[in-house]
């Protein structure tokens, strides 16, 4: 999967997470931008990814992963 097509599949998960169509999606999004993005915002984001990617996330990858781009690089490292 080519980092477009994750970028793709990444913004359609935020957007069923967030639901907030004033935020917008760019590699440079971090949590403190959205008001939404607390805790179980982090967890719903989190479990729609695993979802969403086929992927399993340790504890130590959803600390990490406070950032669009964070994310994008996650996934893209594969795993």
């Amino acid at each position: 999967m080519t980092r477009d097509e994750i970028r793709t599949r990444l913004e359609a998960v935020f957007t069923d997470v967030f639901d907030d169509g004033d935020v917008a999606f760019d590699e440079s999004l971090a949590r403190e931008s959205v008001p939404t993005w607390d805790s179980l915002g982090h967890i719903r984001l989190m479990s729609g990814i695993e979802e969403a990617f086929g992927v399993h996330l340790s504890i130590d990858d959803m600390e990490r992963m406070v950032s669009v781009r964070a994310i994008l690089d996650r996934i893209a490292a594969g795993g």
